[in-house]
């Protein structure tokens, strides 16, 4: 299993979610190995005060239909 988390503003339409940051999602969960959480820059600025995981950056990846974004292994 691997997760990834990205934050932001889904537009709900036709019975579920859509969206540029629905498609960020699904790329962050992409680029997650096997085992692996990550987190894109966004919600690591949201979270990263409020939470007592640690945070490790994995640098910049170009996510397809998205550009290039930071992320954050927790």
């Amino acid at each position: 299993m691997h997760i990834g988390v990205h934050s932001g503003f889904p537009e709900f339409f036709e019975g579920s979610y859509h969206g540029a940051d629905v498609d960020a999602t699904a790329r962050v969960e992409a680029a997650a190995s096997p085992e692996q959480i990550l987190v894109s820059a966004r919600t690591y600025e949201l979270v990263r005060h409020m939470s007592d995981a640690k945070f490790y950056s994995q640098g910049q990846f170009e996510l397809k239909g998205v550009g290039r974004m930071h992320l954050w292994e927790v």
